[in-house]
């Protein structure tokens, strides 16, 4: 279990969290923003695929829960295309839509967090579908992709892009390090700010 910026816990998916991790599949608010085929596999053969994801940590595929520090779960990160050797895996989360607008960006973070100080990728890929209401505007994931392959998607009864970017440990650690930079200036803009205040009271 990872304690993520004191704010969320990440941990591995058991057997208990695994009808919950389906019933998310299923919600139509989750599917448009994700592959659409698994929508239309029978609950049955997705709840046996969760399990063995639980049961043998070398299928290829890692599953994590995301959640409050109370337990409340708030959405799922999962890891394919491992690559020990290399260092490189592939990062997809999958957030509760109640939970998208004030914790979804932070819970992406928490897991690059995750990824590259826990395990030690050297490289992350991430796959987002055009139009995706779980992280940000498509226009930021245009932006920041790497490569965008038009068409590349049906779901949701319409083709869509897919937007394909690589991170690296040290692009990640300068994006952090530029928002925390970013932080401290506004804190120190608002605390000189309120001192000018009260001395003019």
């Amino acid at each position: 279990m990872a304690d993520l910026l004191g704010r969320l816990v990440l941990r591995h998916l058991e057997h208990e969290d695994v009808d919950l991790r389906v019933d998310a599949q299923y919600d139509e608010r989750v599917a448009r923003n994700i592959a659409g085929h698994l929508a239309l596999t029978p609950r049955d053969e997705l709840l046996s695929r969760f399990r063995e994801h639980v049961d043998d940590p070398a299928s290829g595929r890692l599953e994590y829960v995301v959640a409050k520090p109370g337990g409340e779960t708030v959405g799922y990160i999962f890891l394919t295309g491992l690559d020990w050797v290399n260092r490189t895996c592939d990062l997809s989360i999958t957030m509760l839509p109640r939970f998208r607008t004030g914790l979804g960006y932070l819970a992406l973070m928490c897991a690059f967090d995750y990824v590259y100080g826990c395990l030690n990728m050297h490289a992350v890929l991430t796959m987002v579908l055009d139009v995706n209401e779980m992280m940000a505007s498509g226009e930021w994931n245009a932006k920041r992709a790497n490569v965008t392959s038009t068409q590349a998607n049906y779901t949701d009864g319409a083709f869509r892009a897919v937007h394909v970017w690589t991170q690296t440990r040290p692009e990640y650690e300068a994006m952090i390090a530029e928002g925390r930079a970013r932080i401290a200036a506004m804190r120190e803009r608002l605390g000189n700010g309120l001192g000018k205040e009260v001395g003019a009271r």
